[in-house]
């Protein structure tokens, strides 16, 4: 199996890709969806990961910041 091909795989699943990002060190942007709507964005950076948490109504509950 090719990488690219290899990292499709993992981006069908967010929580796989926030794992490989975090552990490579990688930058990028990961979204969660509940009941079809936003519910956790996840920015990292160099491996570091700063998250917001939203409600179902589009409002953000909680920010923070996980290594």
């Amino acid at each position: 199996m090719r990488s690219s091909e290899l990292w499709k795989e993992i981006c069908k699943h967010p929580k796989a890709k926030l794992a490989v990002m975090q552990a490579l060190k990688m930058t990028g942007q990961v979204n969660e969806t509940k009941n079809g709507k936003l519910w956790r964005t996840h920015k990292v950076k160099k491996g570091v990961d700063h998250y917001k948490i939203w409600n179902l109504k589009d409002k953000v509950i909680k920010t923070g910041v996980s290594k």
